[in-house]
């Protein structure tokens, strides 16, 4: 279905929806417009962002490992300590 359908299809839907509140005999038509139109739009835009995230998806994610190498099941490894990072610099503390 192209983003063009669904658009329509939304359209068609709010029509029948304002055709349906001015054939029924109610004191509060502006209201109920207002309503089912809101939830039309509602709709629309939540089907228009899945709609654009499935076309324009984000194809060169690539995953950040916690630790620099894995960890073996079978040999026990003490971790590695590693310095990175401008504020994961070793102290050195002066005895004066």
């Amino acid at each position: 279905m192209s983003f063009f359908l669904g658009t329509f299809f939304f359209v068609l839907l709010e029509c029948i929806f304002v055709a349906w509140v001015q054939l029924r005999r109610t004191t509060e038509k502006p209201l109920k417009h207002t309503l089912y139109g809101t939830a039309v739009f509602c709709c629309w835009i939540s089907w228009a962002m899945v709609y654009a995230s499935q076309i324009h998806t984000a194809m060169y994610v690539t995953p950040v490992p916690k630790t620099p190498e894995p960890f073996p099941l079978t040999k026990k490894k003490s971790p590695r300590i590693t310095w990175e990072g401008p504020n994961c610099q070793p102290q050195s503390f002066s005895s004066s």
